[in-house]
């Protein structure tokens, strides 16, 4: 097997365990992988998706970005805080879009472990 195919192999492995509720170690058991392999191709992963994310920051003109790291430009939208301003239960939440169009709406008390999994699948899927 090539370095692409394993490469393949694990990735659909760790999308496929991200979109889950199972425990890296569980799903790993569960399907007879190798736990520390399965660690290492994901922190392999992540570590390109933080390469990914940093370089498109920095192609964007970003000054003083270091290696793992990216800080992009946040827009508040005047009209969206005024109806925000408006919700009955004063939280006003977060809103995320991406430069595909994507939107993402949280309010106080989301789950945190579930965003990041979404985020992470949807990164990987190149959104």
């Amino acid at each position: 097997m090539t370095r692409t195919d394993r490469a393949a192999f694990w990735h659909g492995h760790v999308v496929a365990w991200r979109s889950g509720n199972e425990s890296q170690s569980a799903y790993c058991r569960r399907l007879g992988l190798s736990i520390p392999t399965f660690s290492q191709w994901k922190r392999h992963f992540e570590q390109q998706r933080l390469e990914r994310t940093a370089g498109t920051a920095d192609s964007g003109g970003t000054q003083g970005s270091s290696a793992g790291a990216a800080l992009l430009a946040v827009e508040l939208d005047a009209a969206e805080l005024a109806r925000d301003r408006g919700h009955a239960d004063g939280d006003a939440g977060v809103s995320v879009e991406l430069a595909s169009g994507l939107r993402l709406r949280l309010t106080s008390g989301f789950d945190a472990a579930a965003l990041e999994r979404a985020i992470t699948v949807l990164a990987d899927a190149g959104c």
